[in-house]
C-alpha cells in the first residue's frame, strides 16, 4: 500500500531557510487530523485484508474460528459429516466387503445404527471444548458469513 509521508512532504516544500522546529510544527497542526484519518484507513485495511483471507474452505474456516476465540490452545475443530463411514451388512451375494464384529475385550467399538440415522441433516460439525467461554451468537455470525450457502451446520462441545 502507498504511504503518505506529509512530515516529509511539508519539510520538503519550506524553503530552507524556515525550516525551523517551531514552523514545521505550526505548519503540521491542520494536517493532524489528516494523519489520524491515514492511520484509521490504515488499521481497517489490514483488518479486511485479514478477513478476505478467508473462505468456506474447513480448514480455512476452522482456522478463522481458532483465531477468534481459542488463539493460544486452538482446540476449536471441524468435521465433515459429509466423509464419516458407516458400516453396512450386506448379503453375501451383494459382494461387499465384509464388516467384523468384536468382542468387548478387543476393545473395537463397531457402532450399529439405523439407516436413518446415517443420514446427517448437517454437512459439517463445529466442536468447541467445553471449558471455553464464547460468544455462539458471533460464532454463528462469522460461520454463516464464510459458509457456503444451503450448507447445514452444527456446533456441538466436547
Amino acid at each position: 500500500m502507498y504511504s503518505i509521508d506529509i512530515n516529509r512532504i511539508v519539510k520538503l516544500l519550506l524553503p530552507p531557510i524556515l525550516r525551523t522546529g517551531k514552523n514545521i510544527d505550526f505548519i503540521l497542526v491542520p494536517f493532524r487530523v489528516i494523519l489520524q484519518l491515514i492511520n484509521e484507513l490504515k488499521q481497517i485495511r489490514n483488518h479486511n485484508f485479514y478477513f478476505s483471507q478467508f473462505n468456506s474452505q474447513t480448514i480455512l474456516l476452522q482456522h478463522l474460528l481458532n483465531d477468534l476465540f481459542d488463539n493460544q490452545l486452538r482446540r476449536i475443530y471441524i468435521v465433515n459429516t459429509a466423509n464419516i463411514y458407516y458400516p453396512y451388512f450386506y448379503n453375501k451375494i451383494e459382494n461387499k466387503a465384509p464388516v467384523y464384529l468384536f468382542r468387548k475385550t478387543e476393545n473395537i467399538a463397531t457402532y450399529l445404527n439405523f439407516q436413518s440415522e446415517y443420514q446427517s441433516i448437517n454437512d459439517f460439525i463445529v466442536y468447541i471444548p467445553s471449558s471455553l467461554v464464547i460468544n455462539i451468537s458471533l460464532m454463528k455470525y462469522y460461520i454463516d458469513y464464510y459458509k457456503i450457502a444451503g450448507k447445514k451446520y452444527q456446533i456441538q462441545t466436547y
